[in-house]
């Protein structure tokens, strides 16, 4: 009999993790969900004389966070890389630029898909081929609604020689 998967919190889920609610993440046998449940948005702090069971509920703060995940990050050129963003927005979903760090052009402005039932969830799906053999950073941006700068996650992509 095999023993079930350990998942860990690795450093790139982190952030969405904690957003998620993920309590003991080392010893769990299936991987946390990656959506949210409603309101687990973190909330912002609270003076202390509002305190309290009656106090009322912070906002969620302003901003985003975005998770990139490659379904292969190395692999013998020419490379066919499918990449999935998951963006996390504490207010309305925001737009995806995508750099794939090999000097093709960059996508800017990609509409996210959003599950109907998650106002503050939605993601993002690019596809990719590297041709030549190298080390490339690809990079998703994830602006928020104000087409500010939210956040950034990078995913390191080798391609081999054939």
């Amino acid at each position: 009999m095999t023993e079930p998967r350990s998942w860990g919190c690795g450093l790139a889920l982190t952030m969405l993790l904690i957003l998620s609610g993920c309590r003991g993440c080392e010893s769990a046998t299936e991987p946390p969900p990656l959506i949210p449940q409603e309101g687990q948005l973190p909330k912002a702090p609270i003076a202390a004389e509002s305190s309290g069971p009656n106090a009322p509920a912070s906002p969620p703060p302003p901003g985003c966070v975005v998770i990139l995940t490659p379904d292969v990050d190395r692999g013998p050129a020419p490379l066919e890389v499918r990449f999935t963003a998951e963006g996390l927005c504490s207010d309305a979903p925001g737009e995806f630029d995508w750099d794939f760090g090999d000097g093709s052009p960059p996508i800017t402005a990609m509409k996210p898909e959003q599950p109907p039932d998650k106002a503050d969830y939605a993601f993002a799906r690019a596809q990719h081929v590297f041709a030549k053999p190298g080390e490339y950073i690809v990079k998703v941006t994830l602006r928020d609604p104000q087409n500010n700068v939210s956040d950034v996650d990078e995913y390191p992509i080798t391609v081999e020689s054939p």
